[in-house]
């Protein structure tokens, strides 16, 4: 028997106890993402902001929180300011060389050292900054605007379209991407507009087309173009000499390893490596903070 204080529960008694927020269209959207605001005066749970500016910032407050995210953002600072600043920076000209200081170990006069014509090894690595940091961001631009162009193009057509892109773009990787660039490059003569050209167009067949991973995708994609500028400079067609270029020096100077003149490779390669752990470090922060 049911005692005289005890009410059952009924369809209206339940929607009369329903919690303020419950009814929230933003709690019905799956897709939509909110943040919670306390109120400053009790302490209790506000309103749910679900404003797009109240996400960018939680993201941003996430992404300051990772310890890899700072270091790869100082890092990669430090690059553009020598890209902005080098010659400024440079204590010496990174392209006149000295017949009579080649190959100097670093010390505090070179601090590291000169190479076989006497130049400056810090000034050419600060210096050679410059032209990485404009081709390899452009050609990664390029590459996420045409890519995911295409990609949309194959999503809202299908069809005959988006097969006869789909096997343009399997040819087109089937093939190394150092062939690419040298039939193009060949064709047309390394510049900084043909190294723009290649490396954005090769990229451009690899990209998603959604926002999110298009955002991780470009920071890989950088590190992917900052790595092949210098391969190809290394080859010898990218940035042309005298022009400080850290893929070129490292050509010029890895002959000489054996004669124990390491500082002329070792400085331009870790330049090389440092940029790139860079920007692989803020592309993972992104990614752990953007794709959740």
């Amino acid at each position: 028997m049911m005692a005289d204080d005890e009410i059952p529960a009924t369809p209206a008694s339940l929607s009369a106890t329903r919690t303020p927020l419950e009814g929230d269209p933003a709690l019905l959207d799956p897709a939509a993402a909110a943040v919670l605001v306390r109120d400053d005066a009790t302490g209790a749970a506000g309103t749910l902001d679900v404003s797009a500016r109240a996400i960018r910032r939680e993201h941003l407050r996430q992404l300051l929180k990772s310890k890899a995210f700072i270091i790869g953002m100082a890092i990669l600072l430090w690059w553009v300011v020598c890209a902005v600043f080098g010659r400024v920076i440079a204590p010496y000209d990174p392209v006149t060389g000295s017949l009579t200081q080649f190959n100097m170990p670093p010390s505090s006069a070179h601090w590291f050292g000169t190479d076989s014509l006497g130049r400056d090894v810090f000034s050419r690595v600060i210096v050679g900054a410059r032209d990485i940091l404009i081709i390899a961001p452009l050609a990664t631009l390029l590459g996420t605007v045409v890519g995911t162009s295409l990609g949309l193009i194959q999503g809202y057509f299908r069809g005959v379209l988006d097969n006869v892109i789909g096997r343009i773009v399997d040819a087109v990787l089937a093939l190394p991407f150092v062939i690419i660039a040298f039939l193009f490059v060949v064709a047309v003569g390394p510049s900084t507009i043909t190294l723009i050209l290649v490396i954005g167009l090769v990229f451009a067949l690899i990209l998603p087309n959604v926002l999110p991973p298009i955002l991780v995708e470009f920071t890989v994609r950088l590190g992917y173009a900052i790595f092949a500028i210098a391969t190809l400079s290394f080859l010898g067609f990218g940035i042309q000499p005298p022009t400080p270029d850290w893929g070129a020096d490292i050509a010029a100077s890895y002959q000489y390893l054996a004669a124990g003149y390491w500082w002329e490779t070792l400085f331009p390669a870790l330049a090389i490596a440092s940029l790139i752990v860079a920007v692989n470090l803020i592309g993972d922060s992104i990614e752990a903070v953007v794709i959740q």
